[in-house]
């Protein structure tokens, strides 16, 4: 499922280098604050709950939880990301758009292999053919380690993660997703 996986990669604990400001190299480490269903949006189709981040070690985050499916969810299914970033992570008012993308056929894309969601549909035992049918798929113990954290190029910085699903104009889901990104030795 695109819409797991993209969520967890930005929630990756990793240590890769990569270039900040003037061609200073650091190791990128993510600390995850929250994933949750968005709170103003509690009954989507498709909902999160129990919603769990825990930090495995330095490089590592394993997330718990479930993903309700309460409808049926078919094509045409497409998925809007809104990253922001922010001065302040206790002021939610100074937060800027930063990336805006979207990734449509979901469904089509969805039981292709070498995806970067396919490893989470397998363990998650997902079924990869549209429509996903009402079910209840428990998240467990899924890890994701430094390589996840390549699909989204950021520096430093504090950032908020809205990632909403729509059926035509109907609304699927809504997640919103804290966390900082920091240099480490």
């Amino acid at each position: 499922m695109a819409l797991l996986h993209l969520i967890l990669c930005s929630l990756v604990a990793t240590s890769f280098a990569f270039k900040v400001g003037s061609g200073i190299k650091c190791k990128k480490i993510l600390t995850a604050d929250y994933m949750q269903q968005c709170q103003n949006e509690p009954n989507t189709p498709v909902v999160f709950t129990d919603m769990v981040v825990l930090q495995i070690n330095e490089k590592e985050y394993a997330f718990n939880g479930k993903i309700e499916f309460v409808e049926s969810v078919g094509a045409p299914w497409k998925l809007h990301f809104q990253l922001d970033t922010c001065t302040s992570k206790e002021d939610p008012k100074s937060c800027d758009k930063f990336i805006k993308f979207s990734v449509d056929d979901i469904c089509e894309k969805l039981p292709q292999e070498n995806q970067v969601w396919s490893g989470f549909v397998k363990q998650m035992k997902l079924q990869k053919n549209c429509p996903l049918l009402p079910k209840v798929y428990d998240i467990e113990d899924i890890v994701i380690g430094a390589d996840s954290a390549k699909y989204f190029p950021v520096g430093p910085g504090y950032y908020k993660l809205k990632i909403e699903g729509f059926t035509n104009s109907k609304k699927l889901l809504c997640v919103d997703i804290a966390f900082t990104i920091s240099c480490g030795k």
